[in-house]
């Protein structure tokens, strides 16, 4: 792995200049890059097919609810490079009842996450491979 001895300081700066975003919060193992929901797919495109970082690999999507009576939501896409081994927290706000763009074009494990999300929470996946009750997917 030619890239494991840059810091992780550095590695998040190239991030920043690539997609165009500063971070939230960051520390030696995770940071975490608020975007607008309609640049998620721009965003995740750029990080997965840039050769320095890498970020091919997707860990986790989570889905929090933030509680503040308006049924906002803030979905966390939690992905890793593995030229660094540093994971990358990419989070969009959306309300409840949104239509979001599926990562699956991506991340082909995604659908499985996004079908789970999907019956629990009222979103909706645009462009994925067609959503299904989580329990016909089994």
């Amino acid at each position: 792995m030619p890239y494991r001895t840059q810091s992780a300081i550095a590695i998040y700066a190239k991030i920043q200049q690539v997609t165009g975003f500063e971070f939230d919060e960051i520390d030696e193992t995770l940071a975490t890059l608020y975007v607008p929901s309609h640049q998620l797919i721009r965003v995740l495109t750029i990080l997965f097919h840039n050769v320095e970082l890498s970020y091919r690999r997707l860990v986790d999507i989570v889905v929090v609810d933030l509680l503040c009576g308006e049924k906002q939501l803030e979905i966390n896409y939690i992905i890793m490079s593995g030229n660094y081994d540093l994971r990358l927290n990419v989070c969009i706000k959306v309300n409840e009842g949104a239509f979001v763009n599926s990562v699956e074009s991506l991340y082909a494990g995604a659908h499985y996450r996004e079908c789970k999300i999907a019956n629990d929470f009222e979103l909706s996946f645009n462009n994925g491979s067609g959503l299904r009750n989580i329990w016909e997917t089994l």
